[in-house]
């Protein structure tokens, strides 16, 4: 045995691996910046099985140098590449200038999963491949052709609609959705403005996103019964030549566009000219809107809120963002109030053009996903597009109970303080059938208890105060 082991080891060493493995990046996001061969070598496991190991060191590209704010530094954070020539080769990857965790593969380009604990740590990857050619990317990308295919999928649906509102500084249109029940007033419906893909690597933003469009523009009891409420804008790449062109967080002339809000018009880019003369326009024909939602991605492991601080905004502002939080909390598993964070409103950033231009009448927050996992339990569940779509779904049912929109199966009933009591009631019949009952209280929506209607007809509840929880206010009644 020992022997055995001994020849073994003296048949590998020094054997240089023959074969080759090559990169390319030529398709859509496609991002690298350099690769080395540190080591190849032949290594015999058992007699007949031989195996090829190469080690690279990879690094990332950076994003071009940034022409109006010099002093910030060039990100390199994205990679996106493929290999060929793999299979059943055991390859060890070193990233250098960027932060993946545990970054993700695909033999096919669409589908995709996680290296395993056991394959991955932070900037390394090590794996034996099972097919010729493999895709690497920091996370699953969203890529501009993928937009525009699901673009065309959702503009088949009825009340959604889309529409260019300019271009990028190389020429891709920025396309708007417009999701709404065009047969409702519009004065009569709640308005949402959201953007994406400020930052071209924070590709997870993207997927929560696609479940939120998804999901309002469905032809679904819900998807009618939210459009028929809401008059919704959504940009979902306010940079494409970014993400085409496989940046990080600058367009194709290197600026950072999140904070190029409050610029002089010789130094806005036009990315955000658009942008701005857009927002203009909607606010002067159908007035403020009631949230405008900007999504990103983080490095931190956990999803959160960029809450506004109330000395730098009001005291019912701040309230009113911490309600929001508290009921995207709700029914998620993968947000937590211990994880959001907070800042000031400032004017470089959309927030803070639209609070200088609505103040306290538009909700206007950011939104950030994870690259990896729920913050609060890191063994858990890992955040992939298919249950990042599903926070989105979340994301937009708490949305309408901000707004205070009633849905088939999920009415929300106002509180109405009376004598020792607060009553509640809904202004449209509920149907016959078994709910739970949930009343919201500083935190999120807490549950209350079971409650039978009989037959379908009106709504009526009462809690008495001296069982009331501190701080109650609308009550979900959401049937079982």
């Amino acid at each position: 045995m020992i022997l055995s082991c001994l020849l073994t080891l003296v048949l590998s060493m020094g054997t240089t691996a023959q074969d080759t493995i090559t990169f390319s990046t030529n398709f859509d996001s496609g991002a690298l910046g350099r690769t080395e061969l540190l080591d190849s070598t032949s290594f015999i496991i058992a007699p007949k099985d031989t195996v090829d190991i190469f080690s690279y060191l990879i690094e990332s590209a950076y994003d071009p140098k940034n022409p109006i704010d010099t002093a910030l530094p060039p990100s390199p954070r994205w990679f996106y590449f493929a290999m060929e020539g793999v299979k059943d080769k055991l390859v060890y990857l070193t990233f250098a200038h960027t932060d993946p965790l545990r970054p993700m593969y695909s033999y096919d380009n669409i589908s995709w999963q996680r290296f395993s604990e056991a394959e991955a740590s932070f900037r390394k990857v090590s794996k034996r491949f099972e097919r010729d050619t493999v895709y690497i990317a920091y996370y699953h990308p969203y890529t501009v052709s993928y937009l525009h295919r699901r673009i065309a999928q959702w503009s088949m649906r009825d009340g959604t609609a889309a529409d260019s509102i300019g271009h990028s500084a190389q020429n891709r249109p920025l396309t708007l959705l417009h999701i709404t029940d065009p047969d409702i007033p519009a004065s009569q419906k709640k308005r949402i403005w959201i953007h994406g893909r400020q930052h071209p690597s924070e590709s997870a933003g993207s997927w929560l996103l696609d479940g939120f469009i998804d999901l309002l523009s469905s032809q679904t009891p819900t998807g009618s019964a939210l459009r028929r409420q809401i008059d919704a804008y959504i940009l979902p790449f306010t940079n494409p030549d970014g993400v085409h062109n496989g940046l990080s967080r600058s367009n194709a002339l290197g600026i950072n566009q999140e904070i190029n809000f409050n610029r002089p018009a010789d130094s806005t880019t036009v990315e955000v000219f658009f942008i701005k003369k857009t927002l203009d326009s909607l606010i002067s024909e159908g007035g403020d809107f009631d949230i405008a939602y900007n999504i990103h991605s983080q490095v931190a492991n956990m999803a959160s809120f960029w809450v506004h601080k109330a000395e730098s905004t009001s005291d019912d502002f701040f309230r009113r963002q911490k309600l929001l939080s508290d009921l995207t909390c709700s029914f998620n598993p993968n947000l937590s109030d211990e994880d959001m964070q907070y800042s000031n409103m400032a004017p470089r950033y959309p927030e803070g053009w639209f609070w200088d231009r609505s103040g306290e009448k538009t909700m206007a927050i950011t939104f950030e996903t994870p690259y990896t996992y729920y913050g609060r339990n890191p063994k858990g569940q890992w955040l992939d597009s298919l249950n990042l779509r599903t926070f989105g779904e979340r994301l937009l049912l708490s949305t309408a109970e901000y707004l205070e929109i009633s849905l088939p199966q999920r009415a929300i009933a106002k509180p109405l303080p009376k004598g020792n009591k607060t009553k509640y009631s809904l202004d449209s019949p509920l149907e016959a059938g078994e709910y739970l009952i949930f009343v919201y209280v500083p935190g999120g929506w807490m549950q209350w208890g079971d409650y039978t209607q009989k037959k379908s007809g009106p709504f009526r509840y009462r809690i008495k105060s001296k069982n009331a929880p501190a701080g109650l206010g609308n009550m979900l009644i959401l049937s079982k």
